[in-house]
C-alpha cells in the first residue's frame, strides 16, 4: 500500500511539472507574438503611392507622384477619405496593345491587377506600368498620352471613374435635405425645441394644412408650453429637387396633432423650402394642403 501511495505522489508531481511548463511555454509565446506585433506597428508604415497624370497649361500631360493620405482605422488599420465614383470596369487587353495619343476619357483611377503595360508622354518619358500600378488619369484635355502594352501576358486592370465634383456635391446637399427632414419630423414628436431652434432659419414660416400661419417664434413656444403637441408623424414619401443652393422637398405626410386640446394634422401634401447659407442648410419655409380623402 505505502507503495502505491509514493506512485501517485510521482505521479502528481510530473503532472504539476507538466502544467508548469506548458503554462511558462504559453507564456513565452505569446510574449513572442506580442513583441512581433510591437516590432510590426512600430514600423513605417508603406505608403500608398500613385501615379498622377494631368494636363499642363500648355495642353501636355505631366506626371507626378502623389501619397494617399491615410487615417486611423480598426484593428491597426488605415483608412483614406472616401471617394465619390460612378461605376466599376474590369479590363483585358493584349500584350501588343496600343493606344497613340489620346487624353483619358474622364477622371479616373487605373490599377493593374496582372500583366505589365506603360504610359509613354510628350518628350519621350515612360510610366512602367505593373501589378498593383495605381494611375490617376486627369488628364482629360489636351494631347494625351500613349499607352502600350509589355511583355507577352494580357494586362487586367480595373477601371473605376471618378463622379464629377458637382455632381458629387448635388447627391451630398439632397442626402443632407433628407436627413433634415426626418429629423424635422423626429424632433417634432418629442418637442425638442433646440434642435428646431438650429434647424428652421430664423425668418421661417409654416402654412398648416387648415390655412393658418405661424412664425419661428410662434411654433415653438407652442412645442415648448405643450400648446401643440404631436402623437406621430409618418412621412409617407417624398421627393427633393436641387436649384443651386435651394432645394425644395415636397411629399405625403400623416401626423397625430392636438393643439389647444382639438385634433389637428391628418393626411397632408407639404412643400418645404431649403436654403444653404454658409455651408449651412436651414429651412425657411413649410407650406401643407389637406389631401382629398
Amino acid at each position: 500500500m505505502p507503495a502505491v501511495g509514493a506512485k501517485g505522489d510521482t505521479v502528481r508531481s510530473t503532472l504539476k511539472r507538466l502544467t508548469a511548463a506548458t503554462f511558462l511555454g504559453g507564456l513565452l509565446v505569446m510574449s513572442g507574438a506580442r513583441a512581433d506585433l510591437d516590432v510590426a506597428l512600430a514600423q513605417p508604415r508603406t505608403p500608398v503611392v500613385a501615379t498622377r497624370i494631368y494636363t499642363g497649361p500648355d495642353g501636355q500631360t505631366r506626371a507626378e507622384q502623389v501619397t494617399v493620405t491615410l487615417g486611423a482605422g480598426a484593428a491597426s488599420s488605415e483608412l483614406s477619405e472616401t471617394m465619390s465614383v460612378t461605376g466599376l470596369q474590369f479590363r483585358r487587353t493584349p500584350p501588343r496593345y496600343f493606344v497613340d495619343w489620346h487624353p483619358a476619357p474622364r477622371r479616373q483611377y487605373v490599377i493593374t491587377l496582372s500583366g505589365r503595360g506603360e504610359i509613354e508622354l510628350t518628350g519621350g518619358t515612360k510610366i512602367p506600368i505593373g501589378p498593383g500600378h495605381i494611375l490617376l488619369a486627369e488628364d482629360v484635355t489636351g494631347k494625351g498620352h500613349i499607352t502600350r502594352g509589355v511583355g507577352s501576358e494580357d494586362r487586367i486592370s480595373l477601371f473605376i471613374p471618378l463622379a464629377d465634383p458637382a455632381r458629387s456635391s448635388g447627391i451630398e446637399a439632397e442626402q443632407n435635405v433628407r436627413a433634415m427632414e426626418k429629423q424635422f419630423n423626429e424632433v417634432r414628436a418629442r418637442a425638442d425645441v433646440g434642435v428646431l431652434d438650429r434647424l428652421l432659419a430664423d425668418d421661417w414660416t409654416i402654412t398648416h394644412g387648415d390655412g393658418t400661419i405661424d412664425t419661428k417664434a410662434k411654433y415653438l413656444a407652442d412645442l415648448r408650453s405643450g400648446a401643440r403637441k404631436f402623437d406621430f408623424v409618418k412621412q409617407d414619401e417624398f421627393s427633393v429637387r436641387l436649384h443651386g443652393d435651394t432645394a425644395v422637398a415636397a411629399g405625403l405626410t400623416d401626423s397625430k396633432v392636438m393643439y389647444h386640446g382639438q385634433p389637428s394634422g391628418g393626411a397632408l401634401r407639404f412643400t418645404r423650402v431649403y436654403v444653404n447659407q454658409n455651408g449651412r442648410w436651414q429651412m425657411i419655409v413649410s407650406h401643407a394642403t389637406r389631401r382629398a380623402s
